[in-house]
């Protein structure tokens, strides 16, 4: 048996006392440890963090001081996974070097599972794991480590947000973290190497060095074909815009370190960008897509805090409102500390928008932004081709922009232009193309459920039926030391000029000006926003030292008259020196330009624009009128055929309360010609009507001119068909009511001037005018001609005691001579007026068809001298007028519902002498006072009353022929039963006889009468005394005495009361009493019985009417045998009339005498 020794005891019992605790460490290691994790650790941990924690295995090797752990899951309360690993090696062998400076560990991680959430609220899942922070300061500067190696493979991590409004899912796979010599006081940083990849197969990649203490760090970071649609949207889902599309792809080296003065550098040699793509989340659903974007040189210096860029380049751009194909730019800078922006160059290149804006290039150079200043400055701008639906531009460039934010000034050196085009046909077509293909680009979108982003917009078809302004094109520009204040409102330009330019405008049917490039006016507000809003601002001051305008081509379109109106000024120069619209600042100018196709502007002077005042002198040579007709067409019923004004003179303007202007100058208007809108014919027309020594004054308003010469003026006047006379209808044509007009209430009346105006005109000068006068209501036609007018008017004045002279000559048809002349005082023309006219030789048969219609004869021949003079004397018209009409014959009969009823022929015999003259002297008179006035009607009536006259009383007429008389000579008076003349009744016939031969073509007519009471009465008495002659005479010869004859046979009273009473005794019965008889004697009837029976005899006598009317007979035979045999007046100028027996109204017996024409 084996007893050990004292020293085998000692070395047994140490060995034992070494054993027992090992063992015990050894049990406590790889027993207890894993078991107290399994056991107590964890579901502790799961307790106080409310999670579940659990492990698979834990293994420790107590000996190695290496920890594995397998199957660790931490998941949330409601058991979704939260991190997961496969396996977790610790060597912790290090820990045990206690005396050492810090401890060294090394860990291997494999198969790392973390499951990052961001939920509703807006927090990471995780956070909930981190005790809140109890505000208790830290003791101690930490524990010193060494972590000598650290590795993780196979790691992943999956990021959810939830709290957008879509969720958002994002894993990292194959993550592989390699750490070397991480420690908390070594002064060698450690390296590390980082590499994942997506869910989408990107790739990350970070690798570098990394320092604890102090910290730091610095590497490379790469990244490839990161889709940007995903990290994008689901980092930064409040964005205006969504990342629909896009890969991007870079290196980035980078350092920081922290101190006093953290720093952080970047250092990208390219960023890379590919098929990026973007829609707004706002309304309308804008896109833009990048082709291509990449970045070079980003470098960012943390300590300087200055960002560079040494270029940015994008391709491809195509979006919503533009694409293009270029933008390059180089050599950006910002640095943060005085926050000041760089930019060396940028170009882009073939640009273009859906609108049909095409742009070839921009360019910008040197630009320079200072944020603390608020200042912007660009050395160079420079744009080449761009083209658009309105407006082209050829090249445009600018240097030495600035522009100052805190006192809104901006500043520019120069400034050029050339060849820029805004042409409205053009764009017309080019808006209606882009609009289609604006509408193509719709359907197609609508096709694929796709946003159309200008359905809410107005279309390029809507906006190409608005009104587009005519062409303006500009050859070149150039400006130079321009400086503006938006502050001051201060505009000043050191030249300005442009060269071989087109400017149109345009005036629309509404009054609305349209300028080219300008938008429409704004519409006037109404009273209520007037009334709250804040008072307009101060006006803008423009200054230019210079402005050169030449060789331009200015047009105005006015379409306000019913056919538009064209005026073209070229070529065009306008000269401005110091123009300024300051008050009280004058500047000089100059405007030369051609006008129409010969015309041409001449203006040079002065002006001050506020308040307005302006002197110049200026000329127009050779505008065509009938350029501006449209104008006054609507007033006139004429079209102007050719006519070119003239106009030279001095002009000031000048504005106190109201404008004034004075002119003095001359002004003429030279071949002209107005066409009768109906006829086609010529109206009006003159070589020249001058205006000479003008002078007009608005503010006194006055108007002098020293002559007025129209020469070889021509115009034709014509009573139309319908009665109206041309010049009244077709020179001035009141406007028209539109119903608007109508509708309108009635116009207040204008308050009258201070004071009328007055006028000079020193003579009126008419040379060599000719007129054409016709009347179409006739058949035929009446035409007159007067031709070789001249004259002069004098002295035409509104001045108080001013008188105006005026003579003018003449010939109508060229061969009678007509004379006007007379004087007026136009101040009071009623009251001095003194107007003659004289007419000698006129051809009558001019005017055959006037007496056709109105006297109802032509006229075969004759001529007319006549004197006319007018009268005015307190609006009293008094009329004379004398006519001498020679050798007027009469011609055929014509029939005419117008003529008159009264013997026009008779009335020309009865005027006309025995030279064949007719001399008349026609007075009339009027009141021009009376609202009834109207010298065509006094005229009408004075000659019909004068046709009456005569007609109705041709013998006062032919008494006054032969010194004196009346209507008696019409009447031949007889006693009653006989047909001899009384020598009075002979004197009478001795003056008819002496009238008519001074009226030739006069016919007598003679009509015998006879009365049946007296000429009954005479006639029975003569039939008895020539019965009782009869039985006188049978006694004679009863007694032996012989009687020749009972014509003459005498009877005594006593012997015809015999005989009577014997003739009653035997033919009447009863007989009445007779008177005894002395013895032997017959009885006979005596006194009252006499009477008395005698009367009734006479009562019974038949007489027939036959007896009266050869009495009657008898007697118009006895005058006409006087007139022939005693007057000597032939006998072919007499015709006897039938006779006539006289009413009983009829008190004396007479033949009746009348007069007719030839």
């Amino acid at each position: 048996m084996f007893k050990p020794t004292t020293k085998q005891r000692k070395l047994m019992l140490w060995s034992l006392g070494l054993l027992v605790p090992l063992g015990l460490y050894a049990l406590a290691g790889f027993y207890l440890t894993p078991w107290l994790v399994r056991a107590q650790v964890l579901p502790r941990l799961s307790t106080r963090l409310n999670v579940g924690l659990s492990a698979q295995s834990v293994a420790f090797d107590p000996f190695a001081l290496r920890l594995v752990l397998k199957g660790f899951a931490l998941k949330d309360k409601e058991g979704r996974p939260l991190i997961g690993l496969g396996r977790l090696e610790a060597d912790l062998a290090g820990l045990g070097s206690l005396g050492q400076r810090a401890a060294t560990l090394e860990l291997k991680l494999d198969a790392l599972s973390v499951h990052l959430q961001r939920g509703a609220d807006g927090r990471l899942n995780l956070l909930a794991l981190v005790p809140p922070d109890e505000g208790k300061p830290s003791v101690g500067g930490g524990f010193p480590f060494l972590l000598t190696h650290f590795t993780l493979a196979r790691g992943r991590i999956e990021y959810r947000d939830i709290s957008g409004p879509a969720p958002f899912v994002i894993s990292l796979g194959d993550i592989r973290l390699d750490l070397e010599n991480l420690g908390s006081t070594t002064q060698n940083p450690a390296h590390f190497e980082f590499s994942a990849t997506t869910s989408q197969r990107e790739t990350l990649s970070i690798g570098g060095t990394l320092a604890l203490a102090p910290f730091g760090t610095a590497g490379k970071l790469e990244a490839r074909d990161l889709d940007l649609a995903v990290w994008v949207g689901g980092l930064a889902p409040a964005l205006p815009w969504r990342l629909t599309s896009g890969k991007l792809g870079f290196q980035v080296e980078f350092s920081a370190a922290a101190g006093d003065k953290p720093a952080i550098d970047l250092k990208a040699g390219e960023v890379v960008g590919t098929n990026l793509a973007a829609t707004a989340t706002g309304a309308g659903g804008a896109v833009i897509k990048l082709g291509g974007l990449k970045l070079a040189g980003l470098r960012y210096a943390g300590a300087a805090q200055c960002l560079d860029l040494d270029s940015i380049q994008v391709e491809n751009v195509d979006s919503t409102w533009a694409k293009f194909a270029h933008l390059d730019a180089g050599k950006l800078a910002f640095t943060l500390a005085d926050r000041k922006l760089t930019l060396e160059s940028a170009r882009l290149a073939t640009a273009s928008t859906p609108q049909g804006i095409q742009l070839g290039q921009l360019t910008l150079g040197k630009l320079a932004y200072a944020l603390p200043q608020q200042s912007l400055g660009l050395d160079v701008v420079a744009l080449q081709s761009l083209d658009t639906p309105w407006a082209s531009l050829g090249q445009f460039s600018a240097g030495g922009l600035t522009y100052a934010v805190a006192e809104q000034s901006l500043k520019l050196k120069s400034a050029a232009l050339d060849e820029a085009i805004a042409d409205q046909e053009a764009a017309s077509d080019r808006w209606r193309a882009a609009g289609q293909d604006s509408e193509r680009k719709a359907a197609s979108n609508a096709a694929e459920g796709k946003p159309n982003p200008a359905a809410a917009s107005e279309t390029p078809v809507a906006a190409a039926k608005r009104e587009i302004p005519l062409r303006v094109r500009i050859g070149s520009l150039k400006i130079a030391d321009v400086e503006v204040s938006l502050k001051r409102r201060v505009v000043d330009i050191g030249t300005l000029t442009t060269d071989q330019g087109e400017i149109g405008l345009r005036r629309t049917a509404t009054g609305e000006l349209k300028v080219p490039g300008l938008p429409d006016a704004p519409s006037a507000p109404s009273s209520g926003d007037r009334a709250g809003a804040s008072p307009p601002p101060d006006p803008w001051r423009v200054r230019v030292d210079q402005f050169r305008l030449t060789g331009y081509t200015l047009g105005f379109r006015d379409e306000t008259p019913a056919t538009p109106v064209r005026i073209r000024l070229d070529p065009a120069h306008l000269r401005m020196d110091g123009f300024s619209t300051e008050p009280g600042q004058e500047f000089q100018f100059l405007l030369n330009t051609g006008l129409g196709e010969q015309g041409k502007i001449e203006v040079d002077g002065q002006a001050q624009l506020f308040p307005l005042k302006s002197e110049m002198r200026f000329g127009v040579d050779k505008l065509w009128l009938r350029s501006v007709q449209p104008y006054w067409e609507k007033f006139v019923g004429f079209n102007l055929a050719r006519g070119r004004l003239n106009l030279w003179g001095d002009l000031v303007v000048r504005q106190d309360k109201d404008i004034a202007v004075d002119y003095s100058g001359a002004f003429d208007i030279v071949d002209f010609t107005a066409v009768d809108r109906r006829e086609n014919q010529d109206l009006l027309r003159w070589h020249s009507l001058k205006f000479d020594g003008v002078v007009v004054g608005t503010a006194q308003r006055r108007a002098s001119i020293r002559s007025i010469t129209a020469d070889q003026s021509y115009s034709k006047v014509f009573i139309g068909p319908d009665g109206a006379l041309n010049l009244t209808r077709d020179l001035i044509v009141p406007p028209a009511e539109t119903p608007a007009q109508a509708a309108l209430p009635p116009p207040r009346q204008a308050a009258a001037p201070t004071a009328p105006w007055s006028y000079v005109i020193g003579s009126v000068r008419v040379v060599d005018a000719h007129m054409d006068f016709s009347d179409l209501t006739l058949n035929p036609s009446f035409a007159t001609q007067i031709r070789d007018l001249n004259g002069n008017i004098r002295g035409l004045s509104s001045q108080e005691n001013a008188k105006a002279e005026w003579l003018l000559e003449g010939h109508i048809n060229q061969s009678a001579p007509a004379k006007l002349y007379g004087q007026l005082q136009p101040a009071h023309f009623k009251d001095n007026t003194d107007v003659s006219l004289e007419f000698r030789g006129v051809n009558l048969t001019t005017l055959s068809p006037y007496s056709g219609k109105f006297a109802g004869y032509r006229i075969e021949k004759g001529k007319l001298d006549m004197d006319l003079r007018y009268k005015l004397k307190a609006s009293k018209l008094e009329v004379s007028n004398r006519m001498v009409l020679d050798q007027l014959v009469l011609g055929e009969r014509v029939e005419s519902p117008t003529a008159t009823s009264l013997p026009v022929d008779m009335a020309v015999a009865l005027l006309k002498d025995s030279a064949g003259k007719i001399d008349i002297d026609l007075p009339i008179s009027g009141d021009l006072s009376n609202p009834q006035f109207s010298l065509g009607n006094l005229y009408s009536t004075a000659v019909q009353q004068m046709l009456t006259k005569l007609v109705g009383s041709p013998f006062s007429l032919l008494g006054n022929l032969v010194g004196g008389g009346d209507e008696k000579l019409s009447t031949v008076r007889f006693r009653a039963g006989d047909a001899e003349l009384s020598a009075d009744e002979k004197g009478e016939l001795d003056k008819v006889a002496a009238a008519l031969k001074e009226r030739p073509e006069l016919k007598l007519n003679i009509k015998g009468s006879a009365d049946p009471v007296q000429d009954r009465m005479a006639l029975a008495e003569a039939a008895l005394l020539k019965q009782l002659r009869s039985d006188r005479a049978a006694e004679l010869r009863a007694l032996g005495r012989r009687v020749a004859q009972t014509e003459g046979l005498d009877l005594s009273d006593e012997d015809y009361r015999r005989l009577f009473s014997r003739y009653y005794r035997q033919r009447q019965a009863p007989v009445p009493a007779v008177v005894a008889p002395p013895s032997g004697q017959e009885p006979s009837l005596e006194g009252a019985t006499f009477n008395a029976a005698k009367r009734r005899v006479l009562e019974q006598w038949n007489v027939s009417e036959l007896e009266l009317r050869l009495l009657a007979q008898a007697r118009a035979e006895v005058i006409r045998d006087y007139l022939v045999n005693q007057a000597g007046l032939p006998d072919k100028r007499i015709y006897l009339l039938d006779v006539r027996l006289n009413p009983p109204e009829e008190k004396e017996i007479k033949a009746w005498l009348s007069v007719s024409g030839a």
